[in-house]
């Protein structure tokens, strides 16, 4: 193989799809069940009454939110990225059909 070109074997890259999008829904499921659980467990105020435990509620409420939503928006694209890879393989893998369909009818008209 040259460096001037791509090769895609179809059957491994629909195993590396197929294994990508399963561990990305994984992993979006497990995000969902473990924030579900932090988010249960900050009415038990699990942190303290204590001046250390305030402080650190103090820190930790504030800053919930946004780790809340990151977590699972990055486990999302994760999975979109996983549908990009898809996507662009079969398309490699239309193009080939595509141009090899342009070679058969240049010989076949040639003879």
């Amino acid at each position: 193989m040259s460096y001037d070109e791509v090769r895609v074997d179809p059957a491994v890259a629909a195993g590396g799809v197929l294994a990508w999008q399963a561990a990305a829904e994984a992993l979006q499921a497990r995000v969902r069940e473990a924030t579900s659980a932090i988010e249960s467990a900050h009415g038990t105020q699990p942190w303290g009454g204590d001046s250390a435990g305030e402080q650190f509620s103090g820190a930790y409420l504030e800053s919930a939110p946004t780790v809340a939503q990151g977590v699972p928006a990055t486990a999302d694209q994760l999975v979109e990225l996983g549908d990009g890879v898809e996507l662009a393989i079969q398309r490699s893998l239309d193009s080939d059909a595509e141009q090899a369909a342009e070679v058969t009818v240049e010989v076949e008209s040639g003879l």
